[in-house]
C-alpha cells in the first residue's frame, strides 16, 4: 500500500487526516509545518503528499515549489481553508498552477479525500 505524508498545522487536521487514510490501509506520516514536511520527505521519500496551504515556517506554495524539484517528485494533493487574506479557491488555483495534482476545499469529506488519494495514485475506485 502506499505511503501518504500528511503535512498540515492543525492539530486536528492531521489527526482527522491521518485516521481516515489509515482507515483505508495507507501507511501515513505526519508533519506540523512545510519545513519538517520538506525535512521528512528528504529523508524519506513516500508516494503522495498531502499538504495545506496556509501553514508557518512554509507556505503550502512554498512546499510544493520545493517538492517538484525533488528526484523523485511525489505526488501532491493540496488542501485549503483559506485564510484572513486569500480564499481558499484563490491558494487552491495557485497550488495547481505550481504542480499540485489535485486540490481540495475544507473542509475534506472521508468519501472525497479517499477518492482523491486513489485518483491521484491511479488506484482507481475500491
Amino acid at each position: 500500500m502506499a505511503t501518504i505524508l500528511v503535512i498540515d498545522d492543525d492539530l486536528q487536521v492531521r489527526t482527522m487526516l491521518r485516521g481516515m487514510l489509515e482507515d483505508e490501509g495507507f501507511q501515513v506520516d505526519v508533519a506540523v509545518n512545510g519545513r519538517e514536511g520538506i525535512k521528512q520527505y528528504l529523508t524519506l521519500p513516500c508516494d503522495l503528499v498531502i499538504v495545506d496551504i496556509v501553514m508557518p515556517e512554509l507556505e503550502g506554495v512554498e512546499v510544493i515549489n520545493l517538492l517538484q524539484k525533488c528526484v523523485p517528485a511525489p505526488k501532491i494533493i493540496a488542501i485549503s481553508g483559506g485564510s484572513r487574506d486569500t480564499n481558499a479557491t484563490q491558494n487552491l488555483n495557485i497550488a495547481g498552477q505550481l504542480g499540485a495534482a489535485l486540490t481540495l476545499k475544507k473542509p475534506v469529506t472521508y468519501d472525497i479525500l479517499i477518492q482523491a488519494v486513489r485518483d491521484t495514485l491511479g488506484a482507481g475506485p475500491s
